[in-house]
């Protein structure tokens, strides 16, 4: 019985001893794998269809984890909290991004993790909280699927209007444009020579209009030569009446005050043209452009007041010229008879 009873320990010894054995060594290898991997929090805001508990992780489309809990916030319900195990040597950081994709067409999704840039720290755990959190956000296929409804809605209001717009009576109206817009391409092809010939008059015309004003410029020029030259004639006719009346003054005394009248008159004469010349030289340089206008209606009666003009001072002139021939004669004409000399007697 004692032997029995020494098997039957020994051998229960050996047993637990095993089973000590095997458990630690899973235990060590438990270690070990929790040794390798990192935990961390993710926070959607939108849904998560097709996410479950083993979905891969993938970092720049690499696998480095899986997710290990899919769960609802508990301080904020509308909130799904995803925690997900990965590699310890994935370069998780503070900048690093989460987003959920789709794997493939008919397959179930996964979490991608991007970013992350060398100089940034590791994730710290907040306070209050088990795992470091790593910042989320929407991937772009979830932001066109939850955006599908505004884009069918503004999709049917657009067909809506063009529905509108290719009614019965919008496209008839556009029927009978379309008709009227051949009409009148008919009667242009038809019309073709005319429109040619109206083209080619017209270009004539312009032709003529631009000759017609290299004309004009010219005239204008000669029209201010013309008006200086009256003006310097003018000038010198005042010059030899001051002359003239400067020894008239000297020569003729008892008539000095009618002579005086006269050069007076003559004067004001000659301010008269000085001033009707100046007038003309403005005219002329203000009023260039509207010149087409001034030929058609005044340019005949220009010339005529230029040829009185020029008559006028060839006038003055003569009677310039006739007061320094002879001033007695210009004054008292030719009934006037010289004193006679009466004979002495002895």
């Amino acid at each position: 019985m004692e032997t029995r009873a020494s098997y039957l320990l020994v051998g229960s010894f050996v047993l637990a001893l095993l089973v000590g054995a095997l458990g630690f060594v899973i235990w060590l290898a438990n270690f070990q794998v929790q040794s390798d991997l990192r935990s961390y929090e993710l926070v959607f805001k939108n849904s998560v269809t097709g996410l479950s508990e083993a979905s891969p992780v993938r970092y720049a489309g690499v696998r480095v984890g899986e997710v290990r809990s899919v769960r609802l916030d508990p301080d904020h319900p509308e909130q799904v909290q995803v925690i997900v195990e990965v590699q310890a040597d994935t370069p998780v950081k503070q900048d690093t991004v989460a987003s959920m994709e789709f794997e493939g067409l008919a397959g179930g999704r996964y979490i991608l993790l991007q970013g992350g840039s060398k100089e940034a720290a590791a994730p710290k755990v907040e306070p209050g909280r088990r795992y470091p959190r790593i910042r989320t956000r929407p991937s772009t296929i979830s932001q066109v699927i939850e955006g599908a409804p505004d884009t069918l809605a503004a999709a049917q209001r657009v067909l809506n209007q063009v529905e509108k717009l290719v009614d019965d009576e919008n496209l008839q109206t556009f029927s009978n444009t379309l008709k009227n817009l051949e009409t009148v391409t008919g009667a242009v092809a038809t019309r073709s020579a005319d429109i040619d010939k109206l083209l080619k008059d017209a270009s004539g015309t312009m032709e003529n209009i631009s000759q017609s004003t290299s004309q004009l410029a010219e005239l204008a020029t000669e029209l201010r030569g013309d008006a200086n030259t009256i003006t310097a004639s003018t000038n010198r006719t005042l010059v030899a009446i001051e002359g003239l009346a400067n020894n008239l003054n000297g020569a003729v005394g008892t008539n000095a005050g009618e002579l005086q009248r006269t050069l007076v008159e003559v004067r004001k004469a000659a301010g008269s043209i000085k001033s009707l010349s100046d007038q003309v030289n403005g005219m002329v340089a203000e009023n260039r452009e509207p010149l087409h206008d001034f030929t058609a209606t005044g340019l005949y009666e220009l010339a005529g007041l230029l040829n009185q003009m020029k008559t006028l001072v060839s006038r003055l002139n003569n009677v310039t010229a006739q007061v320094e021939r002879d001033p007695a004669r210009f004054l008292f004409g030719d009934s006037q008879e010289g004193y006679e000399t009466q004979p002495t007697q002895r």
